[in-house]
């Protein structure tokens, strides 16, 4: 389950995220990889509706954090910009400065291979990081009957297990 609302400066978003399996949480270090090994969140923002430059934030049940823009679409040579794969100053570094995030284990226990988990996540994105690299560096908040794409999933399982909103098609 989720709700999202915003305001002048964030797109704030809660999820609260039921399971009937183990829910993994390992990776403790800003930008790891989390969907290769741990469950996660994600929330893909394309601000202008063009699949090209739009923001992914993964977060695990215990806060974990990566972030990355994808310049155009995979299945269009589209390649990943964060820092994971490169480092400031280089061309295809991105970071966020002015997000927040948290998360709570709300039943259960993490890594429990017999048991299953409930957690929450609650985001706040800001438009200065949702906007960077579209606008140069001028950002406003959404106006009523302004639109972003966005898109949520939950991947479990390294991955094999992947719900989305909707299908990640255009």
């Amino acid at each position: 389950r989720f709700k999202a609302v915003w305001d002048d400066t964030h797109l704030y978003i809660g999820a609260i995220l039921e399971s009937d399996f183990e829910t993994q949480a390992h990776f403790t270090e800003h930008n790891s990889p989390i969907f290769q090994k741990d469950s996660d969140f994600e929330v893909f923002v394309d601000p202008f509706g063009s699949c090209h430059n739009y923001k992914e934030l993964e977060v695990n049940a215990i806060n974990t954090i990566w972030n990355l823009m994808l310049n155009k679409p995979y299945d269009d040579g589209g390649e990943e910009y964060s820092g994971r794969i490169a480092e400031p100053g280089d061309d295809r570094y991105y970071e966020v400065y002015h997000q927040k995030t948290a998360t709570k284990v709300l039943r259960g226990e993490l890594n429990d291979a017999n048991g299953s988990a409930t957690w929450s996540i609650e985001v706040a994105l800001s438009y200065k990081d949702l906007l960077a690299h579209i606008t140069n560096g001028e950002h406003s908040a959404p106006s009523v009957g302004d639109m972003m794409r966005i898109n949520f999933s939950r991947v479990e399982k390294e991955g094999d297990i992947n719900w989305t909103w909707q299908p990640q098609v255009v």
